[in-house]
Order: C-alpha cells, then structure tokens, then sequence
C-alpha cells in the first residue's frame, strides 16, 4: 500500500528508515513548525502557503464551484468541504509573535472562506469542531491532523446533511487513540501521543474495508462497504470522497454511515483520469480540502472543472442526498 507522507518536511524519516542517523533539525525544519501554547505544534505552512496564495480566493472559489456545479449537473449530489487548520480552531494556542505572515494568511483564509461559502453544498465544519473541542481534544498536539473525534464531527455533519434521519440513530462512545505526530518528528521531539476522545457508531450495521487499489495515483484508493440489519440505517449506494490526507485518517468514523465509500486522496500535478474513473460510479460526491491548501486543491484546476464536464449523466438515481 502506496501511503504518501502527509507533510513534505519530514525527510529525516526517509533517511531513519534507511538505516541511516538522523541529525539534529537543521534550521530549515526549525522554521516549519511553529511552537504554540500547552504543547501545541503548528505547520508553518497554515500561514506561509496562504500568504503566498494572496488575492486568488476568488478564482478558487469560482473553480470548486465550478466542479460541484458539473458534478450536481450529471445527476451527482455534491458537498464541498474545506477542513480547518488547526490554527483556525485552536487560535488560544498561538502565539503570534512566532507566526510567520500572520496578517496576510489570515486575509487570504477569509476570503477563501467566504468563496467556498458560495456554494450550495458548502459544509462549514468549524463552529462544530470548535464546539467539541470544550469537551475533547480535536486536534493532535504533535502531528498536523485532526483527532478521530473531529473525523467524528464532520462524519455526523455529513450526515445531517445527506440524510437528516440518521444523525439520531448514531451514537459517540469513550475511545482512545494513539499517534505518533509528523510536527514532533520534524523537532526531535518525542513524538508519540494519546489521547482520549470520542468513536462515532452507528448500530446494527458492520463495516468491511476492502484490499486498496493502486490506480495509478501516488496513494492507493480506499474502499468501504457497510451493511446494515433491519433495524439500521445508512446513507445509501456509492459515496466518492475525493479529498486528502485529512479524509484518509477519517476513514473509520466515516465508513459506518455509507453503505459504500470510496476514498481517493490526489495531489497536485497526478492525472485525473483515475479519480473520473471513480467519480463515473458515484452516487454522490464529498470535495475535500484541507484549508491551507484551499486555493491549490488538484479538482479546482481548470483542467479538472473541463474534466468533470465530461462525465456522463448519472441515470434513474433517486437515492438520499
């Protein structure tokens, strides 16, 4: 199984895993990772990447909105996503005086923010995880991602969203979770970390994940099928996330809710003909992003919206969402 690394700054990895010694981070890395408040990591990317995209929010916007709208066109219900940076939801651990570009980034996510709003299947997912983060740790402390109770937040507002008559069927019970942070990595710094939050269930149904697929992307394509007894529910037929490293480590809090989901992670500069091959059978569609690469998402590239105008109509679906 084909796994890119999520943050391209961690190449002392690549030379550890060769059997090779890993030096001290060299001031470049130093530089990638912002130190916040009680023990809190940042990429420096959330603010660097968005400074750098300053003044195309618009055009993004247009062109996701774009794509959604050609999607929605062929018969292919679709929600957009942008998942927030940890910057954006745990603002209280930043100290400003170490980011860099602050001001700027933070005009630019604006203004990205208020686009992908736009869209009528826009999914604003950051007053929930800012509501579950009084009660839960919602973002990992050494590591750029989410925790698997945020996957469980954005997984019940899909939910919400596809089928207004699920959300009351699920329950959230105690789990706790393990992982070892990429940020830490970067630093030298211990980097395991555990903690307890939330597991999103939903009952009477079992989940299967199948072999991943290697369809000629840098990360495999991942498949979930879920059935249900007569007392379950689920969102019904092929569900296609077409996103990034944020889906993937949200895979198993959103498998149970659909009956089928497919979920391909692509990264700019990879071929669309795999990801159009996997949106042809799609009953829906989930367009995720992460934020601080919201203007550069591979699917709002002018060759993907002239793509995704290709497909063909999707016949006779009449399915929820």
């Amino acid at each position: 199984m084909r796994r890119t690394v999520v943050v391209a700054l961690v190449a002392a990895l690549a030379a550890g895993a060769a059997g090779t010694a890993v030096a001290a981070p060299s001031a470049a890395d130093r530089k990638r990772v912002v130190v916040g408040t009680d023990g809190y990591l940042f990429i420096a990317q959330d603010w660097t990447v968005p400074c750098a995209d300053a003044g195309t929010a618009a055009a993004a916007g247009t062109r996701i909105g774009q794509v959604a709208s050609a999607l929605r066109s062929s018969g292919r219900p679709t929600t957009v996503v942008i998942a927030p940076d940890k910057s954006t939801v745990r603002t209280g651990n930043v100290v400003a005086s170490r980011v860099p570009s602050k001001a700027c980034a933070e005009r630019q996510k604006a203004a990205l923010w208020a686009e992908a709003a736009k869209d009528p299947g826009f999914l604003d997912l950051r007053k929930p995880l800012s509501a579950a983060g009084s009660r839960y740790q919602t973002y990992w402390r050494k590591d750029t991602h989410w925790t698997p109770t945020s996957s469980g937040v954005y997984g019940q507002q899909l939910a919400k969203r596809l089928d207004p008559l699920l959300p009351p069927r699920l329950e959230s019970t105690s789990a706790t979770y393990h992982r070892r942070g990429d940020l830490a990595t970067v630093l030298e710094q211990p980097a395991d970390e555990t903690v307890t939050g939330t597991r999103l269930v939903n009952p009477s149904t079992t989940t299967r994940e199948a072999a991943p697929r290697d369809v000629g992307l840098v990360n495999d394509v991942r498949t979930t099928r879920t059935t249900a007894s007569s007392l379950g529910r689920l969102v019904p037929g092929r569900t296609v996330f077409v996103g990034d490293s944020m889906d993937d480590v949200s895979v198993e809090q959103l498998a149970p809710l659909f009956a089928e989901a497919v979920f391909v992670w692509i990264t700019p500069g990879e071929p669309l003909a795999p990801v159009l091959t996997e949106l042809k059978g799609a009953d829906r569609v989930v367009l995720e992003s992460v934020e601080r690469f919201g203007a550069r998402s591979r699917m709002q590239e002018p060759d993907a919206v002239r793509a995704v105008r290709t497909l063909p109509k999707k016949q006779g679906s009449s399915l929820v969402g």
